[in-house]
């Protein structure tokens, strides 16, 4: 059971140390019509929104299995149930986090690829910006992998909540 509650976390924590870091390399430079300008992750509240949820479920992924390794944390801290509790808790409300802020990336990726019909020009084709617009897109593919894995995770603590009796 250990093998199956660890590799959801370590799939989970690589995709998303790979998001983070493709969506941070994320920015190009163009110049048109006399000027220059740089276009970068930060430029978006949805990529930022992506790369602060994937920091977070690194961070928490790679918690999670140095204490799921060790196994011995559950008398560390307070009751078995009450551990398995908060662990459920917080892969749900991950969960959640990074679902959502996958899915407003890709809708701002989708809006710089195809853009909006008569408000909102296709930015990659416009400025050319074919390499942050696919960096872009892959970050958010990762993205959601990882979230398939912290879902998984997820499952897989609330499997294990049932099992633990309440005290």
């Amino acid at each position: 059971m250990k093998i199956i509650a660890i590799a959801p976390r370590i799939g989970a924590a690589v995709l998303s140390l790979v998001a983070f870091s493709v969506m941070a390399s994320t920015g190009e430079r163009r110049s048109g019509a006399g000027s220059t300008f740089k276009v970068k992750f930060s430029d978006f509240q949805a990529y930022n929104y992506l790369i602060a949820l994937n920091v977070i479920l690194f961070v928490y992924s790679t918690v999670q299995l140095v204490m799921l390794v060790n196994s011995n944390h559950n008398s560390s801290f307070s009751s078995p149930f009450k551990w398995v509790l908060g662990v459920y808790i917080c892969d749900q409300l991950l969960a959640f986090l990074l679902f959502s802020a996958s899915s407003s990336a890709a809708t701002a990726s989708e809006l710089s690829r195809h853009g909006l019909h008569n408000i909102w020009p296709p930015a990659c084709a416009t400025w050319k910006l074919w390499t942050f617009c696919s960096k872009a897109e892959a970050a958010v593919a990762m993205s959601f992998l990882s979230s398939f894995f912290i879902i998984t995770s997820s499952i897989l603590s609330g499997y294990h909540l049932s099992k633990v009796p309440a005290v």
